[in-house]
């Protein structure tokens, strides 16, 4: 199968981007594995979950279209925001996802696993590890193909210590510059802040590997049973083709898992005794960070041993070690002005994705609107070479 064509091939640049277009960085996309390939990307079990999979599809048109697809959509300034899931232009193929990048604008891109893999690979059961090193090898050989533009992020199994450590080595081996961990998962089943996670901590820390948290990573944090009702559930009538993609409930708790797991991180001195880890969350909002940044410098004051044991205020170890990607729908320049967060957010598409619309550049473009140079700079450019550098 080869990648979709080059279809129109110019596009009008937005005046409020004119500054970053060409140089924007994507902190969130996905790596969108057909079911059919799923036993090469996820080995064993992918051999069991792909087959499963594709024949449930069938059963729907549309959601097999998106997907399981035959081929990509071609390349095109009408195509590349509009389709969505594996058939969208580069939602396959690395040649064709750096195409539709030069038609967005952004010059970089952070790529995850899609949902449903980055559940096998943070598993418990029997083949998860295994699931895991394959994705690992397929995403990294995947971007080779992507003109050093593309970025893949790697699925790092914490369940156990050993093999997390393991892994951890294996990629940086490789070249791997992310990792993306489950924040419902207590590390090694102990406390992130633990003195045996600290291996962990600083072997990505020295090798210079991001560790990031993304939505869905919040299972084991609290009960699905919290949103077990018509009107808070997920509805995903056949598998994505219709339904809200993430119900309300998720929606307005979303952010309490890696709050929980980043107080963890801060107050348990875990930046303090690695000053060089880098810390990501992605697709989980913008909203809550500026709130937990104050908590937390409010409770740093009651508690004696964070007072002695850190030396800097939480806050400062948010604006160091921390970015965090911004939905489109959210106001972006009054959460800068606000908190005062004008380092530490970020811009994602979500590509392809059907949560990241149809214009994420128009709309962060418009909620940044009136602010000065140095804003966009930051939110779109330079923020991001926490996480990627180019």
């Amino acid at each position: 199968m080869s990648p979709g064509a080059i279809g129109e091939s110019t596009q009008a640049v937005p005046p409020a981007l004119e500054g970053v277009w060409g140089r924007i960085m994507d902190l969130d996309s996905h790596l969108m594995v057909p079911y059919r390939r799923f036993g090469t990307a996820l080995g064993t079990t992918g051999r069991l979950v792909g087959p499963i999979t594709s024949r449930l599809l069938r059963r729907n048109p549309e959601a097999a279209k998106s997907g399981d697809p035959s081929e990509e959509a071609p390349v095109g300034p009408s195509t590349v925001w509009t389709v969505k899931g594996a058939a969208a232009p580069g939602g396959m193929h690395a040649e064709s996802r750096v195409r539709a990048l030069d038609l967005m604008g952004i010059r970089h891109q952070l790529v995850f696993a899609d949902v449903l893999a980055a559940m096998i690979g943070w598993g418990r059961q029997p083949g998860a590890l295994d699931a895991m090193r394959s994705h690992n090898d397929y995403a990294l050989d995947w971007a080779s193909d992507g003109a050093g533009r593309l970025h893949p992020v790697a699925i790092l199994n914490t369940r156990q210590l050993g093999p997390a450590l393991e892994e951890a080595g294996r990629l940086a081996g490789k070249g791997a510059r992310a990792v993306m961990i489950a924040d419902g998962v207590l590390p090694g089943g102990q406390s992130p802040a633990h003195p045996d996670v600290d291996r962990l901590w600083a072997a990505l820390a020295e090798a210079g590997i991001a560790v990031l948290l993304h939505v869905g990573g919040q299972a084991g944090f609290a009960s699905i049973k919290w949103e077990q009702t018509e009107l808070l559930r997920t509805r995903v009538k056949n598998l994505g083709s219709d339904g809200d993609p993430i119900g309300p409930h998720v929606l307005a708790t979303m952010h309490l898992s890696p709050v929980n797991y980043l107080s963890a991180l801060i107050f348990g001195g875990v930046l303090e005794r690695h000053p060089s880890l880098k810390i990501g969350v992605m697709e989980l909002g913008a909203m809550w960070v500026g709130p937990m940044a104050e908590l937390l410098d409010n409770r740093a004051r009651f508690s004696t041993r964070v007072g002695t044991t850190l030396s800097m205020r939480p806050s400062e170890y948010i604006r160091r070690n921390l970015r965090v990607t911004a939905f489109w729908q959210e106001p972006v320049g009054e959460i800068i002005d606000r908190y005062d967060l004008g380092g530490v957010i970020c811009f994602a598409t979500d590509f392809p994705h059907r949560e990241g619309g149809t214009d994420p550049l128009g709309a962060t473009s418009s909620s940044l609107a009136a602010r000065d140079r140095t804003t966009f700079e930051r939110f779109y450019v330079s923020n991001a070479s926490l996480i990627i550098s180019g």
